[in-house]
């Protein structure tokens, strides 16, 4: 909910890549809130939250790494755009610093693409809940199409409760 006002204050975002067994936890930070409340949603998700390696860390409220998350893309702002007709802004970033989960491998340096299989083979886009239906969730599974091409498959699944 208040991303794109986050984005705009600070000029600079983080990418957390969560794993499906998050999905309960992520359903908790989707939830709104109003901004000048400050909820710290991480924290009310049971998550940890930590600060970023690369990214400056001079302003007061900067965007947090998820301890729990897969990899974390730290990213400065580059171009915010809203497409003609659109109901949603583009926002582009230049990435200045990654870091992954040791599960997915000891040197990505080694063999770039099966640490990009590893990690494509247990993330998911969230695409939010049904309009009709605050229980039903809209999550889309990466699937490998080809060597370079992968795709996502939308499935509709009731929350946890």
């Amino acid at each position: 909910m208040n991303t794109y006002l986050n984005i705009l204050q600070n000029g600079l975002f983080v990418v957390n890549t969560p794993d499906k067994s998050l999905l309960p936890k992520l359903d908790i930070i989707a939830y709104p809130y109003r901004r000048q409340f400050l909820e710290d949603k991480i924290e009310k998700a049971g998550l940890t939250m930590l600060s970023p390696f690369v990214l400056p860390s001079s302003y007061s409220a900067y965007p947090p790494l998820i301890k729990e998350c897969l990899a974390h893309l730290e990213c400065i702002v580059v171009d915010i755009h809203r497409p003609n007709g659109s109901d949603h802004y583009i926002v582009t970033g230049r990435v200045i610093g990654a870091s992954y989960d040791e599960s997915l491998g000891d040197n990505i340096d080694d063999n770039i693409d099966d640490f990009r299989n590893r990690l494509v083979e247990r993330i998911f886009h969230h695409f939010g809940s049904s309009v009709n239906d605050r229980s039903a969730r809209f999550i889309g599974k990466v699937i490998p199409i080809s060597v370079h091409t992968i795709t996502f498959e939308l499935e509709n699944k009731p929350s946890d409760g």
